[in-house]
């Protein structure tokens, strides 16, 4: 059965004016240019440095105004860092979280019609998340729940699909770690963007060590909160917790380390690889 919930943890911010697309198409590391109404791309910004900041889903109208669905508590912190590359554009940057409320749907049978269908799109990362939409507030009410985010966020850390600060810490994580390279997060051909020499390094001179994958504990008791440290059946370093939900987590893990037995505060855990995943590693 087709499960939808609202994915209450995150906002809006648009990016509206002739330059607007230029301006992105100079900063997030996807290819803007390429997102049609109707359609979506993922992408992130990072320092000079090539260190995360924010990661967004990008999708825009037939008017050309793109909105970046972001996280909701740090969608001012975006707007700061977009409104300085805005100066003497002519680009307005703003907050429309209040304007919009944004859903998720997932494991659609056949033949299933969405309410207000016309306004999802397939989430860009992968096949799995389904469908998103972003649904201005007075047309919300047509939408409904039939599940909690904690499901939908079993199925993204079963995905291994990070959610911005939860599982990234701003201007000290590198994206192709987090797996944002195998989610279609980066265009390695459009050229120059803040971050992308540094990213294009790790990339061609194939300098991933660790990755971003889902953990479970296996006796299914909840997993400790992120930070803490994961460690190998000798008590080294292997990693450490991200973002959490349950007996379910995200864990930065070495490669090496990967395969073997692996524990966090005493709770032994099973690692998986989606398959997605399994070419990168």
């Amino acid at each position: 059965m087709t499960k939808i919930c609202q994915i209450d943890n995150r906002g809006i911010v648009s990016v509206a004016g002739g330059e607007a697309e230029k301006l992105l198409q100079s900063l997030v590391t996807n290819d803007v240019t390429q997102i049609s109404p109707g359609g979506a791309g993922y992408g992130c910004l990072l320092t000079p440095q090539g260190k995360f900041l924010h990661d967004f889903l990008v999708t825009r109208d037939g008017a050309g105004v793109f909105f970046l669905e972001c996280e909701a508590a740090r969608a001012p912190e975006l707007i700061r860092s977009l409104k300085i590359y805005a100066m003497r554009t002519g680009v307005e940057v703003a907050d429309a979280s209040e304007d919009y409320r944004i859903f998720a749907a997932w494991d659609m049978a056949g033949g299933t019609t969405l309410p207000l269908a016309e306004i999802w799109y397939r989430d860009p990362r992968l096949e799995e998340l389904g469908f998103r939409a972003v649904i201005p507030v007075g047309q919300a009410g047509e939408v409904a729940e039939n599940a909690e985010f904690a499901d939908y966020d079993r199925l993204r850390i079963a995905s291994a699909v990070p959610d911005g600060s939860r599982d990234m810490i701003p201007q000290r994580s590198t994206l192709l770690d987090h797996n944002i390279d195998a989610l279609g997060g980066i265009a390695w051909k459009k050229g120059c963007y803040v971050g992308q020499e540094v990213t294009a390094r790790m990339h061609y001179r194939g300098l991933v060590k660790k990755r971003l994958l889902p953990v479970k504990s296996q006796a299914g008791t909840a997993l400790p909160e992120t930070g803490a440290e994961v460690t190998d059946g000798d008590g080294r370093r292997a990693g450490e917790m991200r973002s959490i939900c349950g007996d379910s987590g995200l864990a930065l893990l070495r490669l090496e380390k990967a395969g073997e037995a692996l524990v966090c505060d005493g709770a032994k855990l099973e690692v998986s690889v989606p398959e997605y995943l399994r070419k990168k590693m």
